[in-house]
C-alpha cells in the first residue's frame, strides 16, 4: 500500500466515523427525537394517508437536511464528496449502512410513517423520555 494510499484511507475512516458521531450526538438526536415525539400522535394505522401527513414528512426532511448541512459545514464538506466518501465506506462499516438507512427515513415516506408510528405505540405503551430521533433502530424498508 503507498503513503497516499494509506493517507486517503485514515482520511475516509476518519470522516466516516466523525459522520456516525454526528448522527449519535444530541445536536442531531435532540432536535429529530422532539420533532418525532411533536407529531407522532397525529399519525394513525391505517392505509390511507392524510395530507397532513405528508406536510409533516417535509419538515421532518426539511429538518434532517438543515441538520446535515450544519454538520457537514463545520467540515467544510459539500454534499456530493459527503456521498462519495459515505458511499464508498457503506459495504465496510455497519454503522454507516444504519445511518445510511437513517437519512433514508426523511426521504422515503413509508419509511417516515412506519417510524412515527413505532414512536406512537411506544408511549401509547407507557414510553417515555424523548425518543432519540433516528438513532433508535430504526425498520429496515422490508421490515416495514
Amino acid at each position: 500500500m503507498t503513503e497516499a494510499s494509506s493517507s486517503a484511507n485514515t482520511t475516509v475512516e476518519w470522516f466516516r466515523d466523525y459522520i456516525v458521531q454526528c448522527m449519535q450526538s444530541p445536536s442531531w438526536t435532540i432536535p429529530l427525537g422532539e420533532f418525532i415525539d411533536e407529531h407522532c400522535m397525529k399519525f394513525e394505522d391505517t392505509p390511507e394517508n392524510k395530507l397532513e401527513y405528508t406536510q409533516i414528512h417535509s419538515q421532518f426532511r426539511d429538518l434532517v437536511d438543515r441538520l446535515l448541512e450544519e454538520h457537514l459545514a463545520e467540515l467544510s464538506i459539500n454534499r456530493d464528496l459527503f456521498a462519495q466518501v459515505f458511499l464508498d465506506a457503506i459495504d465496510e462499516d455497519d454503522d454507516c449502512g444504519i445511518v445510511l438507512r437513517r437519512l433514508i427515513a426523511s426521504e422515503d415516506f413509508l419509511h417516515f410513517k412506519e417510524l412515527m408510528l413505532s414512536r406512537r405505540r411506544e408511549l401509547e405503551q407507557g414510553g417515555s423520555g424523548v425518543h432519540q430521533g433516528i438513532t433508535a433502530s430504526t425498520p429496515d424498508k422490508d421490515s416495514a
